[in-house]
């Protein structure tokens, strides 16, 4: 009987240790995570959110993370593409019911959210040339300049040449695989994030 009573305490003690080391290393998941969503390793490949996440970064992913909740400004989500048989990386810059205007200045698009110019992570000001934004152009007219619902507008953290918003348009909640966040851990054999450099 003894023999037992130790046993189960044994067991208990290392349950509770597993329990405090899986929240020393992910301290603030407890609202990314759901029973639909499970945290993986990614290491992104491309250069089109650099400044904030660099070429070759592993980050920790929580897939299914937007079947439990809403995706919201600044968050850093994995999407698929139509035309990209891999997924794809950015940020939410905008989220419906936002207002969005393009400005042209010196033949460039500005972006405006909300009667605010777009900058990114360097506070320089979002601009794009004509041609990659048509569809862009083409939904902000349709919806009459504000975000739908459950569509989102992603870009990096470049001007161009990168696959984003500006050239795919608003980017649905049903595309979004989940919300990556920088790690705090180091992984051998990370899982990889793939995004084609343009």
């Amino acid at each position: 009987m003894q023999a037992h009573i130790h046993f189960l305490l044994k067991s208990l003690v290392i349950a509770t240790a597993i329990i405090f080391s899986f929240q020393k290393f992910f301290p603030h998941q407890s609202e990314d995570i759901c029973n639909e969503s499970r945290v993986e390793t990614i290491r992104v490949k491309g250069n089109s959110l650099t400044g904030l996440i660099e070429d070759q970064e592993s980050l920790q992913f929580i897939n299914g993370a937007y079947k439990c909740q809403t995706p919201e400004r600044n968050d850093i989500v994995v999407f698929t593409s139509p035309y990209h048989s891999i997924p794809l990386i950015k940020k939410i810059y905008a989220v419906p019911g936002d207002l969005i205007e393009f400005k042209e200045q010196r033949g460039r698009i500005h972006l405006f959210i909300n009667d605010t110019e777009l900058t990114n992570s360097k506070g320089e000001a979002f601009s794009f040339p004509s041609f990659l934004s048509k569809s862009l152009k083409h939904e902000l007219e349709k919806y009459s300049g504000e975000v739908p619902f459950e569509h989102y507008l992603l870009l990096g953290n470049q001007f161009q040449g990168t696959w984003d918003s500006s050239r795919l348009g608003f980017v649905k909640k049903s595309q979004l695989l989940g919300k990556a966040k920088k790690s705090t851990m180091s992984f051998s054999e990370p899982m990889v994030g793939h995004e084609k450099s343009f």
